[in-house]
């Protein structure tokens, strides 16, 4: 097995056990949404994570990385772009539910700590392009459209207490995504 072959099963790997996360939580939740109603929010921030793999997996195998410098470093990145959404989808729903109105409500009294979660991967997949793409003029878009509307949206949403903005800001994160997901596809085509 060459390098590229370890690099790209290793990010499969990472992109499966979050989608089955993120498929295993929901079912969960909607087994018990007659007890904790689940509302908006948790099933964007689901489907935005689930959209994010898919980015995540086809930028990293559809952009040219360095491979020559493969090594304990780019699995550490790897881990810090896709662990963290492994993070979110345990922590978006409570374990005490008699607690909460609804895994919105849940959300929304910790959104500090799942935001802040979420800040992760994409400041570490701009690193990670920075530093692994050999040229910087190829990065400049990339980190300018796809890196830099997310990380602004989820300090945003750190600093706003009303549900209605979340509602706001998760959809445009998940159209963002898609749009840069597409964009990618057409691009490295």
């Amino acid at each position: 097995m060459t390098d590229v072959e370890l690099a790209v099963s290793f990010i499969a790997l990472l992109c499966g056990l979050i989608l089955a996360n993120v498929a295993n939580n929901l079912a969960d939740a909607l087994r018990s949404r007659r007890d904790l109603p689940i509302g908006f929010v948790p099933w964007a921030i689901n489907f935005y994570i689930c959209v994010a793999v898919i980015n995540m997996f086809a930028s990293v195998a559809g952009v040219s990385f360095d491979w020559s410098s493969f090594g304990t470093a780019l699995i550490i990145n790897l881990c810090l772009i896709a662990m963290p959404y492994v993070m979110v989808s345990r922590l978006l729903y409570p374990e005490h539910k008699d607690r909460w109105g609804s895994i919105e409500d849940y959300y929304l009294a910790n959104r500090l700590l799942i935001i802040s979660i979420m800040l992760v991967p994409p400041v570490s997949y701009a690193l990670s392009l920075l530093y692994y793409t050999p040229e910087l003029v190829a990065t400049g878009p990339i980190l300018l459209f796809n890196t830099l509307p997310i990380v602004a949206t989820l300090i945003a949403l750190i600093l706003v207490k009303d549900v209605k903005w979340h509602w706001a800001g998760w959809g445009f994160l998940i159209i963002h995504r898609i749009a840069m997901t597409i964009w990618l596809a057409v691009a490295t085509s």
